[in-house]
């Protein structure tokens, strides 16, 4: 049986219950960030950063999406400490010293819930009889969640180095159990031997 209904901002509690009923695998707040789930907070207007909100005096729904907040967050699942995020108007802004905010007001929102729920039903329906792959196969996957990444970071206004895109790409590909031909990988080795040339040669 899956569940039905999900909201269009979901809690961390409605996403990973709507993700296990769907997939039948548990989910919890560390594992939706591993696969790349950008959480979203509502920031009320900050007299003490004017310069993030522009002419609004009202607040906005911010990407939680720089690599060391979501680290951090990863492991305290309990609190957000915001040190950088996008303005409405697109651009990057870094909070000195950062905000902080209890997990509970992390929102995800739906299309990405259910696009992740998808990937999982289209590794479920895979054939069982697939080709063996090639020694060089994971370096497809790599620039294959790498460009996921990027592109959702530019929806979100956010721009990450090619150090923490492999960092985010291996620990995706650990939980994928997807690993090189001498075992699990690390971001500095995705970085060397396959996020190279093209956009990513521009932007390391």
């Amino acid at each position: 049986m899956t569940a039905s209904y999900l909201p269009p901002k979901a809690t961390i509690e409605e996403s990973c219950h709507w993700l296990a009923s769907n997939t039948g695998e548990l989910w919890t707040l560390p594992r939706l960030l591993e696969h790349g789930l950008t959480p979203w907070l509502w920031l009320d207007y900050q007299e003490g950063h004017p310069e993030l909100f522009g002419n609004r005096v009202e607040g906005f729904s911010a990407p939680v999406s720089f690599a060391g907040d979501l680290q951090r967050l990863s492991a305290d699942c309990h609190h957000v400490v915001l040190t950088m995020t996008c303005t409405p108007d697109g651009r990057l802004f870094r909070l000195c010293p950062g905000i902080e905010f209890p997990a509970d007001r992390l929102r995800f929102l739906r299309d990405d819930i259910q696009r992740l729920a998808g990937k999982f039903s289209a590794t479920a329906a895979a054939p069982s009889g697939a080709p063996e792959v090639t020694p060089d196969d994971w370096k497809v996957a790599a620039r294959a969640i790498a460009d996921e990444m990027h592109e959702k970071d530019i929806r979100a206004g956010a721009y990450d180095s090619i150090t923490n895109i492999a960092e985010r790409v291996a620990a995706v590909m650990r939980t994928k159990n997807i690993h090189g031909p001498r075992g699990p990988l690390r971001g500095n080795t995705i970085a060397r031997e396959a996020l190279q040339g093209g956009k990513w040669k521009r932007k390391s």
